[in-house]
């Protein structure tokens, strides 16, 4: 078992499954955060961090490949926010915001999923 994914899958596991629960206040969150100077760099440190503890932590999992593909991902996702920049991605925000709710849980569902995949690979 490789504790850093199991962590990370928790984590990512933990904030898919709250935002499906409460999209409302996920969306209100992030209406409040729009615009913020500092949302972009943090969000895209947070998904290369995310991203490179997975790569390292790889070799230790059951599904090294898997783990690995999934960090790498995670990466590049970190490094497409900021090469978009910030009115492109406001502009995405700003359409994701308005799409209905069930859109919303969609969405965490995907990363309710992507942590529960990272929990069986650990």
């Amino acid at each position: 078992m490789s504790t850093p994914v199991l962590a990370v899958g928790l984590l990512l596991a933990a904030v898919g499954a709250a935002c499906a629960a409460f999209p409302v206040r996920l969306v209100s969150l992030i209406s409040r955060l729009r615009g913020k100077w500092w949302v972009l760099p943090v969000g895209a440190a947070i998904r290369v961090g995310l991203g490179g503890i997975l790569v390292l932590a790889a070799e230790g999992s059951r599904h090294p490949t898997v783990v690995a593909g999934l960090g790498i991902f995670l990466i590049a996702a970190g490094v497409l926010v900021l090469v978009l920049g910030r009115e492109r991605i406001d502009g995405w925000i700003g359409w994701w915001t308005a799409r209905p709710l069930w859109v919303v849980r969609l969405s965490s569902g995907a990363t309710l999923a992507f942590g529960l995949v990272l929990i069986s690979a650990a």
